[in-house]
């Protein structure tokens, strides 16, 4: 029994497993033997205890992948939009390959928003999609109050494909002074 005791102690310190012929219960009589490592232990605990807080925590909406913004667009319009005609052309619609034209056109009876985004490639060339998971369009009164939310589904372009896309919108209401146009999205 004395040369289990050294073995023992020797495995302790070297943090091997018990000898080979020895009992657990021998080992655990002299309280000189564990599995696990003390240290081993408090990480474990630790691990768990900072799981726990990850599980509990809620996650804010805005985080998700598809809620990132890809393009924004901001119209100021003045005092009246009737008889206002804006044009906008973006050459590298969310510094990618594709392009983007919105134009607001002002009327008696409306504002009238069209959006165009396309995407030409070359056979030869390798391009990453275009994933646009919605659109957002809100409209702003003088006050700065949001007045009109209207939202829209999305589209993709595939990996090294062209693509197009449009929408009308032709009811935005007359006392808007400022658009905002949202696309929410990434390239992969």
């Amino acid at each position: 029994m004395e040369d289990c005791g050294r073995d023992c102690a020797e495995a302790r310190d070297n943090g091997r497993k018990r000898p080979e012929g020895t009992k657990r219960h021998e080992m655990s009589r002299r309280g000189s033997f564990s599995l696990i490592r003390p240290g081993v232990t408090k990480w474990c605990i630790v691990v768990a205890a900072v799981g726990v807080l990850l599980i509990d925590t809620p996650i804010d909406r805005r985080c998700y992948a598809s809620d990132t913004i890809l393009e924004q667009y901001r119209f100021l319009l003045g005092q009246s939009a009737d008889g206002v005609t804006l044009k906008l052309h973006d050459q590298s619609f969310g510094g990618g390959t594709a392009r983007c034209s919105l134009s607001i056109c002002g009327r008696k009876s409306g504002v009238s928003l069209q959006m165009r985004v396309r995407r030409a490639v070359r056979p030869d060339e390798i391009v990453l999609a275009l994933l646009v998971f919605s659109v957002e369009v809100r409209g702003y009164d003088s006050g700065g109050r949001l007045s009109y939310s209207h939202e829209l589904g999305g589209f993709t372009f595939g990996d090294s494909r062209p693509g197009a896309w449009h929408a009308d919108l032709d009811s935005l209401p007359r006392g808007l002074r400022e658009i905002e146009v949202v696309f929410l999205g990434n390239y992969e």
